[in-house]
């Protein structure tokens, strides 16, 4: 008989139990890291959307918070870009109207299939999702 309590089965427990009781913290402690690293690397400052996202416990606005921060980071990553040479004049997710854009858009793609991949392989359900849904 197959052991229904294995390494990989308990691991997808245990995820379930933190989806129930947990899941608003994780999905604000994805964006608080989301945003930290976008400040670093773009050097950028979201306080007032970190104290915002610290005090809520409502799904939209942390939402909210992180279109905010992406929204500032494209703006920055969009200044950069045209300083190199390159065009870009803001993301845009249909019909690609530049280079940047379609490599973001293989970049996305590539990106979510490896991250699939990974979830699966070290045992967790990638359809218990914290912030976004699939």
């Amino acid at each position: 008989m197959p052991n229904f309590l294995s390494f990989a089965n308990n691991k997808r427990i245990l995820q379930y139990y933190i989806y129930i009781n947990s899941r608003l913290e994780v999905a604000k402690e994805i964006v608080l890291r989301e945003l930290k690293e976008i400040e670093y690397y773009f050097s950028l400052d979201f306080r007032d959307i970190e104290a915002v996202l610290k005090r809520t416990s409502n799904y939209s606005v942390i939402l909210g918070c992180e279109g905010k921060v992406s929204k500032e980071m494209f703006k920055k990553f969009g200044e950069l870009i045209n300083s190199a040479g390159w065009k870009f004049s803001g993301r845009n997710y249909r019909t690609f109207k530049d280079k940047v854009n379609c490599t973001f858009k293989s970049a996305y793609t590539l990106g979510y299939f490896l991250a699939i991949f990974l979830i699966y392989v070290i045992g967790f359900v990638p359809y218990f999702c914290f912030f976004y849904t699939l």
